[in-house]
């Protein structure tokens, strides 16, 4: 390599503008479903299972604000979670205004929403609070320990032009953002700041 520097110089151009020229055609993508081969039999089970508990194709977003308790933040969260559920390539959206408490009542199961809309008074708000600490299921996995945090889980439909971006959809993207702009003061990699 030392004595013919032109001759490796000119190798090495030459292969790295033939591996450039296969750049656009260069995807990362980490759905389970594009790892299997057609042809794999477990493939049909990946299936089942996608089928039945949701595919991978989701995003977690937190927001964490001290005053979330309160009829102003859950009047913003809910705004946020209204213009999250409108994006045309959102198939679910779960959160604190979709997700279900369940008691059990004089013998009958009770099921209700914890927020079906956003509290207009601070007792509300706080009975909303109290629901969503009582169900395990959402205390400790939609709703931070504090209190202080709460998580959206948004999951994505599948169509082709944006299935490159779903492996890991950020928030920065403008399809994103622009519609959480008006509710949130700060995004960062899957994180909002309220």
């Amino acid at each position: 390599g030392i004595h013919h520097r032109i001759l490796v110089g000119t190798l090495l151009t030459t292969i790295s503008v033939l591996c450039a020229l296969g750049l656009p055609n260069l995807q990362v993508g980490t759905d389970f479903s594009r790892l299997i081969a057609d042809t794999d039999p477990d493939k049909q089970i990946y299936k089942q299972i996608a089928a039945e508990f949701g595919s991978d194709n989701q995003t977690l977003f937190y927001v964490r604000d001290a005053a979330l308790w309160t009829p102003a933040k859950l009047t913003e969260l809910l705004q946020l979670h209204l213009a999250i559920d409108a994006l045309p390539f959102v198939q679910k959206l779960d959160s604190l205004f979709s997700l279900r408490g369940i008691h059990g009542q004089a013998g009958q199961v009770d099921s209700r929403l914890i927020l079906s809309d956003a509290p207009t008074t601070q007792a509300e708000a706080d009975k909303a609070r109290a629901e969503a600490g009582y169900n395990p299921l959402i205390a400790g996995n939609f709703l931070a320990q504090d209190g202080q945090g709460t998580a959206l889980l948004v999951r994505v439909k599948v169509p082709k032009e944006i299935a490159p971006k779903v492996a890991g959809i950020r928030v920065q993207e403008t399809e994103v953002t622009e519609p959480m702009k008006a509710y949130v003061s700060r995004l960062t990699d899957d994180t909002i700041i309220c």
